[in-house]
């Protein structure tokens, strides 16, 4: 009978005062089952790491996918994955299943016609599961966030100054998130092309303002991947990822530049609404 005059949540004596631990009662198990067979014990991040798959899908040639199931860790029998593809007109090449002996990763190349569908990577073992969605985004239209220089290296500083780029202007923007605007207009075949501006108003010290104006850039749309045609000064590749992310569209980005004397990395992110479903 519970003493009225304890505490509230009082611990039973032959309780010993400790709590059990489930995750490390079941890890000892399986350790101290290992070791009757001679096998060295697991770690808890391992015996997570044996219960998971991960896949990713790379774009490439419209269409064109390379999809990777990876894990992190194997058991005595290694891991069998397998893959499948829910998508009108879809193929897979090679096996749909196929095996790893020790941590690693797997490869398939997934052809989705009109770039939509959805992939499902497999753990036979334990039925764990990835499963990747690709849809067709619609980037056209008024995109907005952040640009920001990441890398600068100034080779020739007079060179670089007759330019207009001078070490001071650009050590300014390096690390700073200047705001940055993207209006797409493509066509139904992915080609179209932006306006792009990136605000630099910011970086202005009321004597030697520094100034921005839209440029315009090519665009080439296919799969994910947004490829940028440069028609600006200064600009020798740009590309990004698109991806929706809840109600939110998003491009990641990377920009890469230089001119005579001098050249930078940047990378930029941009969101836009989604439609809702």
């Amino acid at each position: 009978m519970k003493d009225p005059n304890g505490p509230p949540q009082a611990i039973a004596a032959n309780m010993g005062g400790k709590i059990l631990a489930v995750d490390e009662a079941v890890l000892k198990v399986i350790n101290d089952l290992r070791a009757q067979d001679k096998l060295p014990p697991l770690k808890a991040e391992d015996l997570e790491k044996l219960g998971v798959v991960d896949a990713v899908a790379i774009t490439g040639e419209a269409g064109e996918y390379k999809v990777k199931g990876i894990v992190g860790a194997v058991g005595q029998k290694g891991a069998d994955l397998k893959i499948e593809v829910f998508a009108e007109n879809s193929g897979i090449s090679g096996k749909t299943e196929k095996s790893l002996s020790a941590a690693g990763e797997v490869e398939w190349g997934v052809t989705l016609p009109e770039d939509k569908g959805t992939i499902v990577v497999t753990r036979l073992e334990n039925g764990a599961k990835s499963v990747i969605t690709i849809e067709q985004i619609d980037i056209n239209g008024a995109w907005s966030g952040t640009f920001t220089v990441t890398d600068v290296t100034i080779t020739d500083q007079k060179a670089a100054e007759e330019e207009g780029c001078s070490a001071v202007i650009m050590d300014a923007m390096k690390g700073k998130a200047l705001p940055m605007t993207l209006d797409v207009t493509v066509d139904e075949s992915g080609q179209g092309s932006g306006q792009m501006f990136i605000d630099m108003s910011s970086l202005s010290d009321g004597e030697d303002g520094v100034s921005s104006s839209p440029q315009t850039v090519g665009i080439s749309y296919s799969g994910s991947t947004v490829t940028f045609s440069p028609q600006g000064e200064g600009i020798s590749s740009m590309t990004a990822s698109v991806a929706r992310q809840g109600e939110t569209y998003v491009m990641n980005g990377t920009l890469a530049g230089g001119g005579k004397g001098w050249t930078m990395r940047a990378v930029f992110k941009l969101t836009k609404p989604a439609p809702a479903d």
